[in-house]
């Protein structure tokens, strides 16, 4: 083989696809294999384009010296529910499945009581929220600098 650079031949030595424009075993070139991760990008679904940026900007506004415990993270998610709730674009409605049972409930209860039980969050989008939300702390945390001996 013919390599141009140290980097060629490291990645030819270890397996990487040939990297070079218009090079390469053709899914491996660099115009498809950018192309793929901007379908890639393009898969996410919508609930996750609103809610993301909203995780970002709240992981902006904390300072990653400080030490972050479970109560400020819990305020946090609170915080962004509720600004998903306030934004109106993702439907907060369970399954069917849920909502039959909850149906069964209710009528039991508003048979009992003319009052109507107020709308439970919704606890799988608060989860999303908290996965998005430590994801996105762990890769903002510092990185040390390896030190050899």
């Amino acid at each position: 083989m013919n390599y141009s650079n140290y980097d060629e031949y490291l990645r030819s030595m270890f397996g990487y696809p040939d990297m070079r424009m218009g090079t390469g075993s053709g899914m491996f070139s660099c115009n498809n294999f950018n192309s793929q991760f901007d379908d890639l990008e393009r898969m996410y679904p919508e609930t996750y384009r609103i809610i993301y940026p909203m995780v970002c900007s709240s992981c902006d506004s904390i300072s990653m010296s400080m030490p972050i415990s479970e109560a400020n993270i819990d305020s946090m998610v609170d915080n962004i529910y509720d600004r998903v709730v306030a934004d109106g674009r993702i439907s907060l409605e369970y399954s069917s499945e849920l909502e039959s049972r909850d149906s069964k409930e209710d009528n039991k209860e508003s048979r009992q009581n003319i009052n109507v039980r107020p709308r439970r969050p919704n606890r799988f989008l608060r989860d999303l929220i908290r996965i998005l939300l430590l994801r996105e702390l762990l890769r903002r945390r510092p990185r040390f600098p390896f030190r050899p001996f």
